[in-house]
């Protein structure tokens, strides 16, 4: 039977620990503070942060391979470092992106007041809120907003009627993605 290498069990733990503090601590202050469609946009337009982690990927891992085996190292082997790289980025992108909303939340922000219009249609039962680019109609998302206007004991979302406008404070963070405190 193989001995399990102290690598092995320290990179199983890395591994573990990065997608539990995914799973379990980014994702739901994401859920909280963030309406879908900004982290959708913002999870389109993040490619320019998923190169940045592609090189230091590919900085680390030539790194790593050219001290551990200089005079094996040779184009091929470099060529495979750089798709391990570029495969890992791409596993990471989702990581990537949580973090940085993170890091959006927690820098200083500036508010941004956004201005919705209520649409209302008693007959099929469909409320939702329009600010000339995004529908926000799920349910959770309107609870959303409408927990944050309770809690600053500003009138509910739902008080509305069809085509009163609304107007919304979010905070911009360090990326330019709008959140509520």
């Amino acid at each position: 039977m193989r001995k399990i290498s102290g690598f092995q069990i320290a990179n199983l733990l890395f591994w573990t620990a990065l997608i539990l503090l995914n799973v379990f601590y980014f994702k739901p202050i994401i859920n909280d503070k963030y309406l879908l469609a900004d982290v959708l946009i913002f999870k389109s337009e993040s490619w320019k942060y998923s190169v940045v982690v592609f090189f230091v990927i590919v900085i680390l891992v030539l790194g790593y391979g050219y001290k551990t085996y200089k005079e094996k190292l040779k184009i091929f082997n470099v060529c495979l470092l750089v798709l391990l790289s570029l495969f890992l980025s791409y596993l990471l992108k989702n990581i990537t992106d949580n973090f940085l909303l993170f890091l959006n939340s927690k820098s200083e922000a500036k508010e941004v007041v956004v201005v919705y219009k209520v649409i209302e249609n008693k007959e099929n039962k469909v409320f939702s809120l329009y600010d000339n680019k995004n529908f926000i109609n799920s349910e959770n998302q309107l609870n959303k907003i409408n927990k944050y206007r309770n809690d600053n004991k500003i009138k509910s979302v739902f008080e509305y009627k069809n085509n009163d406008t609304i107007h919304v404070a979010f905070n911009k963070g360090l990326f330019g993605v709008n959140f509520m405190k």
